[in-house]
């Protein structure tokens, strides 16, 4: 009798004076996340006064309800769903390593060793440098992943799909500014790492110069890919991203293929490869924008009434609370709103208040790899430029395998940080997620380092000089210990960040940009005096000395 009768809500209640049944399933997913759940039968416009007794019993038989299973409760993610959200988030950080790492292998094999070097000034200035970006995608992560906690609990996205949208027209701004920067900074930026020596190769000097230019065109369409990337894990959706990023990796490969042989100066060479990195990126921004902005497939199910929540129940009852988003911007923005100024400036304002405190962790971080590139470009010769860009780029390709912990935590702390019922539990729950994040961390290390420790078998697919194979097969130990302990830092960076606790990362990285160039300074002075057995892999020898400093002090 009950089930046939019209289903309402919790709030339709206060209309009714229809006796509660206790321990009934509600049919519709987005109500079965209340125990207890029930229904009423069908209202009456004569109803009007309310059974105050049975309000009472139910109050008090669900005094407990928010500390035992509400919606509103927290749980700590296990060590198994850390790593399944963490291994395709790791598209998030894999898509511009792994597209540097096409061009390195392509102008290696089609361009020879001197455009091979050229990339190791060049990518050091636009990868690196865009870190000074990166506080829009920390800032995208956190803010998207605070909404989403806030909006499932009141069946609605708005909140979620303002801070979206806020975000991605700031991208666009923020690209525009920092292209522009890059491309009239760039002969600046390599002569000083070049070391304006007098023997300079010009070859090298002049294809960096048009790599850089070339890439600045792009970087607008980079720092939109990047937002989208976080907002998209904001929603703890990380099989997204993981798309755009192998069909950018297609794109780049066509176009490596297409212009990296070319004799043009402008059009092959290192000038290609960037030409081939532009293409994927605005080729990745447009498919990110068509997914985000396509008819969701939940479209029928909102029209009844779910506006599109998609909350999916497993076998035991309990639902998978990520909003898709492929659609989560249907009928709320287009390409053209790209172009216009956010409207939402309390949005754009907690945006702002990343900016200093993760710029200055990215200076901290970049200083390391800018003095590297500098020792190795103004000490070493030609061989060991294309060897340094070589491991290099394997390195910034085989790190996202942990740094995705990073952005995971930022997926999944907020919602713990900022509840607020239960103090004692959310102290207990965070414990417990740090204590599962480290081991995560540990066991993403172990794997990276063992894939690193393969790059000997691997290396002659980027060179066909021999000593350019040898020096970078010199280098594996190191990169491999380097690798080992990077799952317990970046595990540990994402559970300050997702916490806004910045003032460790701030502190220790505003030490680490004077302590690591001055030991890489140190090597250079020791080559330029002739000192016998100082290479490549002395280099690398500083950093992971300065890994395993790192990863004690957490």
């Amino acid at each position: 009798m009950m089930a046939a009768l019209p289903l309402v809500t919790v709030s339709s209640y206060r209309r009714s004076n229809n006796i509660i049944r206790k321990g009934y399933q509600h049919p519709c997913p987005q109500y079965r996340r209340y125990p207890g759940t029930f229904t009423i039968s069908h209202l009456h416009e004569e109803d009007k006064e309310m059974d105050m007794g049975n309000l009472s019993s139910f109050n008090k038989e669900n005094t407990n309800y928010n500390k035992e299973g509400s919606s509103t409760a927290i749980e700590a993610p296990t060590v198994k769903n850390i790593i399944r959200f963490a291994i395709p988030a790791i598209g998030i950080w894999l898509c511009g390593p792994l597209l540097s790492l096409i061009d390195t292998s392509a102008v290696g094999m089609l361009s020879g060793t001197s455009q091979q070097a050229a990339l190791n000034p060049a990518i050091t200035i636009t990868d690196d440098g865009a870190l000074l970006v990166s506080f829009m995608y920390t800032a995208t992560t956190n803010l998207v992943a605070a909404a989403h906690e806030k909006d499932k609990r009141s069946h609605d996205r708005t909140t979620t799909i303002s801070t979206i949208i806020t975000s991605l027209q700031l991208a666009v701004f923020v690209g525009m500014i920092f292209g522009v920067g890059l491309a009239t900074s760039s002969t600046f930026f390599i002569k000083a790492l070049l070391g304006r020596k007098h023997d300079m190769n010009l070859e090298v000097l002049d294809a960096a110069q048009k790599y850089v230019r070339i890439r600045a065109i792009g970087m607008p369409a980079a720092v939109l890919i990047g937002v989208a990337q976080s907002a998209c894990l904001g929603c703890k959706d990380a099989r997204s991203p993981l798309l755009v990023m192998i069909a950018a990796a297609v794109v780049n490969f066509l176009g490596d293929v297409l212009f990296v042989g070319r004799t043009n100066a402008w059009l092959g060479g290192a000038a290609g490869a960037a030409w081939a990195t532009v293409f994927s990126q605005y080729a990745a921004m447009f498919m990110f924008l068509k997914w985000l902005c396509s008819k969701p497939p939940t479209a029928a199910a909102a029209k009844d009434g779910d506006d599109g929540d998609n909350l999916r129940g497993d076998r035991n009852g309990n639902e998978d609370r990520s909003i898709p988003t492929k659609g989560i911007l249907h009928n709320h923005f287009s390409i053209i709103d790209l172009f216009l100024f956010p409207k939402y400036m309390n949005i754009v304002k907690k945006i702002g208040e990343y900016m200093i405190p993760v710029t200055t962790t990215a200076i901290g971080r970049v200083s390391g790899y800018i003095a590297m590139s500098h020792v190795v470009s103004s000490a070493f010769g030609t061989v060991d430029m294309a060897a340094q860009q070589i491991v290099l780029a394997f390195f910034l390709c085989f790190i996202p395998m942990c740094d995705s912990l990073n952005l995971t935590a930022q997926s999944f702390v907020p919602g713990i940080h900022e509840y607020t019922q239960d103090l004692k539990l959310r102290s207990k729950v965070m414990k417990q997620t740090f204590n599962n994040f480290m081991k995560a961390g540990g066991i993403f290390g172990l794997a990276l380092a063992t894939i690193v420790s393969t790059i000997p078998l691997v290396s002659h697919l980027f060179s066909r000089d021999p000593a350019v194979i040898t020096s970078v097969n010199s280098t594996t130990p190191y990169l491999a210990l380097f690798c080992a302990f990077a799952g317990v830092v970046c595990s540990g960076e994402g559970l300050l960040l997702a916490q806004k606790d910045l003032t460790f990362l701030k502190n220790s990285f505003s030490v680490f940009f004077f302590v690591i160039p001055f030991f890489l300074l140190k090597i250079k002075n020791a080559v330029l005096e002739g000192a016998q057995n100082v290479g490549l892999r002395s280099v690398w020898r500083v950093f992971a000395i300065y890994q395993m400093l790192r990863s004690c002090m957490w």
